[in-house]
């Protein structure tokens, strides 16, 4: 039996514990959290750490395939000129570095105190890493399409959750945002995702100009996908807020995260949890700052503490 103690040990369930001990079993499971009311007595096989103990960290949004980007865009531009350098910088195909950042950025989240990551693909990047990395992955194959061919655009991606899969990765089939896939399209990843009970995940409300885009077809955000040519055919305004305005084409039941959530609305986040019966809202500051130079209002979220969740965006 391993023994554990540190200054403080946080078992999150309940108050820190001063001076407090683990044991943990030969499985790596923590089988008792020891309250020595603050009095430690030396005890053979005792490590003692000086600072705090917590529980590994959830990285619950992240995206590891894009490693390679740390510091290659402006910051403080919007995240519609944000979009803009991604797809640009894809057309270069400058991938050099992607496997080397990728193992990096793997290896640098576990010295860090990760333990699991919810992270979003695109592409096939990832697996080897996963395969044989020392943290839990559940990938969340993202699909982005807003044109005529939605079951060629699903079927293209479900192969690829398919190749995660077949390599023992836990995967789900989400869309990127309200803004970026079709009804039609939602409306086969919501059936998918009802037959397989799976995890979903959706960026929301990341922009103000999200919003004005569903109001009625205006705003930076709109401009930003005509001027990347992104077929647009598919897509209607509603006169409603992004989410409030796909709602019905997420599966109801199925346990959710909203990813971001910088210019939600108290109201948005009562709404959703009303209509959701698993809704938990990621938050991640330091990609909102770096992009939008903001932060979501942290009070709205305070009555909802128990299904807020953190991400590093990458």
């Amino acid at each position: 039996m391993r023994r554990l103690s540190a200054n403080y040990i946080y078992p999150i369930s309940s108050p820190p514990v001063k001076n407090g001990i683990i044991e943990i079993n030969d499985t790596g499971e923590i089988v008792k959290i020891i309250d020595t009311k603050g009095i430690l007595k030396e005890s053979r096989n005792l490590e003692f750490y000086n600072g705090i103990i917590v529980p590994g960290f959830i990285n619950a949004h992240c995206h590891l395939e894009l490693s390679e980007l740390k510091g290659q865009f402006r910051q403080h531009a919007g995240l519609p000129n944000f979009l803009k350098d991604i797809v640009e910088y894809k057309k270069l195909n400058k991938y050099a570095n992607t496997f080397k950042a990728i193992e990096l950025y793997d290896n640098l989240m576990r010295q860090n105190g990760i333990v699991a990551v919810g992270d979003i693909s695109n592409y096939n990047y990832t697996i080897d890493v996963k395969k044989n990395s020392k943290l839990y992955y559940h990938t969340f194959i993202e699909i982005i399409g807003n044109g005529k061919n939605s079951q060629e655009v699903f079927e293209s991606n479900h192969k690829l959750y398919t190749e995660y899969t077949n390599n023992g990765l836990k995967t789900s089939i989400v869309a990127h945002a309200p803004y970026s896939v079709s009804y039609d399209l939602f409306r086969l990843i919501k059936k998918f995702a009802e037959q397989e009970a799976s995890v979903q995940s959706l960026h929301n409300q990341e922009t103000v100009s999200e919003d004005q885009m569903f109001f009625n077809s205006s705003g930076e955000l709109f401009e930003a996908l005509n001027s990347l040519s992104i077929d647009l055919s598919r897509w209607q305004n509603t006169g409603k807020k992004s989410l409030e305005s796909i709602s019905e084409l997420l599966p109801k039941e199925n346990n959710i995260i909203f990813v971001h959530n910088t210019f939600s609305t108290k109201e948005d986040i009562i709404k959703a949890n009303d209509y959701f019966s698993n809704s938990f809202w990621c938050l991640c500051p330091l990609s909102n700052l770096y992009i939008e130079n903001t932060l979501p209002d942290i009070n709205i979220f305070t009555q909802f503490s128990n299904s807020i969740t953190l991400g590093t965006d990458s």
